[in-house]
């Protein structure tokens, strides 16, 4: 009985994996609509991270972000602290809007740096593509 029910856990497993991909796969081909018009879609897992092609792709519509392995970042220079903080509060309800979090590093008091990257696929998702063109417009 225990080996049918593991048995059966890894075909709806599968099922999930591949019903994902077919999603993940409809999405990355609106994805050459505006990515500021995009909303972000909670990552479930058991999808691939996107390939280098597909990235630097995207890379294009999230202008001055660059490709770090894998992840995507960018550094914003601003003249005070008290910009940086006005900036990375919009960023923070961005994130919040869009259920997408960037890592978040502020040095040498006027500078931040936000990577983007989505943890449950260990890599780059559409997802993160679209925070970093939303966040463009922030600036």
């Amino acid at each position: 009985m225990m080996a049918f029910m593991y048995q059966n856990k890894e075909k709806k497993d599968t099922n999930h994996t591949k019903e994902a991909e077919e999603r993940e796969h409809i999405r990355l081909k609106k994805s050459d609509m505006n990515l500021t018009k995009q909303k972000c879609v909670p990552c479930q897992g058991g999808i691939p991270p996107l390939p280098f092609s597909q990235s630097k792709k995207l890379l294009k519509q999230a202008k001055l972000w660059t490709l770090e392995g894998k992840k995507i970042t960018r550094i914003f220079k601003f003249k005070s602290f008290v910009e940086v903080l006005a900036f990375v509060n919009k960023v923070g309800a961005l994130a919040q809007a869009q259920g997408h979090h960037p890592d978040i590093y502020i040095f040498d008091f006027s500078n931040v740096r936000l990577d983007l990257w989505t943890h449950k696929i260990g890599g780059l998702h559409l997802n993160d593509f679209i925070m970093a063109a939303k966040i463009n417009k922030i600036k």
